[in-house]
């Protein structure tokens, strides 16, 4: 589907006063979970090994960014080279030629710049999004961004719901800089939800920032971006290119672009990341990806609705989006997706909020989830009967 070509923006042609710096974005997994990462001693294909030599099934796969599985051969012997070459740490040429490669999958005209951190893409589009406008207050127009607050004015308005939307722009006389959303959509937002947020910011002299940090190549090369057919101002995406190295992209208007430089630093890309990053869209060239993860992710939600069903606790949690990229959600609110996320670890499985499965993880990974699902939801639910804490 052709992208549509976004009206005018007259904040790309205005003039305005810098906006004040100090954008950022905490990293959302690190502050649901609460608790420090597991330190690893190895991690091949869909497991890790941690520090006391437990074996954990991966189903968070660093939130996403390993995307082929852990220690993909392929992917090592690309470092290699990129070692061997003396560049492995170093800007490269590599990087112009990924951002060649992306080109196709991202709207006419786009340009994109390459970032060592996921939150990094994000904070500088915001950063340049304030610098553009002269404004400082942002909406978050999806749920995915409830855990990762943005410095600086924050406002929300839930996926689908047009009301708040105009509500949160008009609130406190205007003043917003960006809308951001994930085309790849939120429980209960319509099919049209990102056309609705891209013409409501026009009407307002917003930009709109997309998040597909997680689902530009999951979802298929382009993401959710491709498949809507609308174009934002600016795309952050890029942290699943590299299989796990440190790497993310911007992507947007040149204008837009260049003034990044002046409000967030721009380091370049090293040459092991842009290596591997390559490998991968060679691997996604060969093999349906996005097919083989959404089988998985289909799968995996069916046992774990059963899984639920079994212990007594259905309705209690769900998985929602897409079965490539899904968000595990406890009506009892955080405190109890950390007593699963406990109770999983127990019988082996490594989970925060969201699972990301790999190319790793086939028919065998799929039964020892659901298995350790069903085995953890149990436990929670004696728990529950005997009224003890969690």
């Amino acid at each position: 589907m052709p992208l549509d070509t976004p009206p005018p923006n007259p904040v790309l042609s205005a003039s305005h006063p810098a906006a004040e710096d100090g954008t950022g974005a905490a990293d959302a997994m690190a502050a649901w979970q609460g608790d420090a990462f597991p330190l690893i001693r190895d991690a091949r294909g869909a497991h890790l090994t941690d520090g006391s030599g437990q074996r954990l099934l991966d189903l968070d796969n660093a939130d996403g960014a390993v995307l082929l599985g852990h220690g993909d051969p392929a992917v090592a012997r690309s470092i290699a080279r990129a070692a061997a070459q003396g560049i492995a740490g170093l800007p490269s040429v590599l990087a112009a030629e990924l951002a060649a490669r992306l080109s196709p999958a991202l709207p006419s005209g786009f340009q994109t710049l390459f970032l060592p951190r996921a939150d990094a893409a994000l904070a500088a589009a915001i950063a340049v999004a304030r610098a553009a406008t002269g404004r400082r207050a942002v909406i978050a127009a999806g749920v995915g961004f409830d855990a990762a607050p943005v410095e600086g004015p924050l406002r929300r308005a839930a996926p689908g719901d047009v009301a708040a939307l105009e509500a949160a722009l008009l609130a406190d006389g205007g003043g917003v800089a960006a809308i951001l959303a994930d085309p790849a959509g939120d429980p209960g937002s319509p099919g049209d939800w990102p056309r609705v947020v891209q013409a409501a910011a026009r009407r307002h002299g917003a930009l709109v920032i997309f998040d597909e940090r997680r689902s530009f190549l999951r979802l298929g090369l382009g993401g959710a971006t491709l498949g809507c057919g609308i174009a934002p101002d600016l795309l952050c995406h890029g942290q699943d290119l590299a299989n796990g190295l440190p790497m993310a992209a911007l992507s947007g208007d040149p204008g837009l672009l260049g003034r990044v430089a002046n409000h967030a630093p721009v380091p370049g890309l090293e040459g092991h990341a842009a290596a591997a990053a390559h490998t991968v869209l060679d691997r996604l060239a060969v093999t349906a990806v996005p097919a083989a993860l959404a089988q998985a992710g289909a799968a995996l939600r069916d046992g774990f609705e059963m899984a639920l069903a079994a212990a007594g606790l259905h309705g209690a949690y769900r998985l929602d989006g897409p079965a490539t990229c899904m968000t595990l959600h406890a009506v009892a609110g955080r405190p109890a997706l950390r007593r699963l996320a406990a109770a999983l670890a127990g019988q082996g499985v490594f989970l925060r909020a969201r699972i990301n499965l790999s190319l790793a993880f086939g028919t065998m990974e799929v039964l020892e989830a659901t298995t350790a699902f069903a085995r953890a939801l149990r436990q929670l639910r004696r728990t529950e009967e005997r009224g003890l804490p969690g």
